[in-house]
């Protein structure tokens, strides 16, 4: 049922390849094919599933909120700093000019 590992000439040298060669064996002898799968079962992996989706919309919808919040708080320093910048920047200039000016 399932691909090999590796030739069956390989198979049996290396421990760990035989360990899963195996489980591989097991596996299969172990299945069985459900045609009808048990609607109790897909009903619960769907609520499941479904609860889940919504958690993570509702976590991505908050999360855009968030960042609409920091945007705001970002643009609202940018414009208290913004003046103190430039007049810092006006000094550092003038403070330039006067060391040149002064040798």
């Amino acid at each position: 049922m399932f691909p090999k590992f590796l030739p069956p000439a390989l198979e049996d040298s290396c421990k760990e390849v035989k360990a899963l060669t195996n489980w591989r064996r097991d596996v299969e002898k172990q299945f069985r094919y459900q045609r009808k799968a048990n609607s109790d079962i897909v009903s619960e992996i769907d609520r499941k599933l479904n609860r889940e989706r919504i958690k993570l919309e509702q976590d991505l919808v908050q999360g855009i909120h968030r960042l609409q919040q920091i945007n705001r708080s970002v643009a609202d320093e940018r414009k208290i700093l913004q003046p103190k910048l430039e007049k810092a920047a006006k000094l550092l200039a003038q403070a330039k000019a006067n060391r040149k000016a002064l040798g």
